[in-house]
């Protein structure tokens, strides 16, 4: 005689819209990260790109992370939508 075995597992979650946003928006927020960063980063060009070109996958990957860990698509979308606003503010300069 064979008993089938329940597991009650959760599912996953996370749609088709919410993974696009966050891999969408990391690479948004990163780029714009690294903007800043190199804005503020004093010296020549040279000085500016090289630490922005090696660090961004590492921010895109994080940022994207963030979003994806969000418990709702809502909250991603409003942590994105801050966050922007505060690096184009950061950009533009106050």
């Amino acid at each position: 005689m064979k008993k089938k075995i329940k597991i009650n597992e959760k599912k996953s979650n996370i749609g088709f819209f919410h993974g696009t946003l966050s891999i969408c928006g990391g690479i948004i927020l990163g780029y714009l990260v690294m903007m800043v960063f190199s804005k503020y980063t004093p010296g020549d060009y040279a000085i500016k790109i090289i630490p922005s070109v090696i660090l961004t996958p590492i921010i895109i990957s994080f940022t994207g992370l963030w979003l994806l860990f969000s418990p709702t698509l809502s909250s991603s979308m409003i942590k994105f939508i801050i966050a922007c606003i505060i690096l184009f503010i950061l950009i533009k300069g106050f």
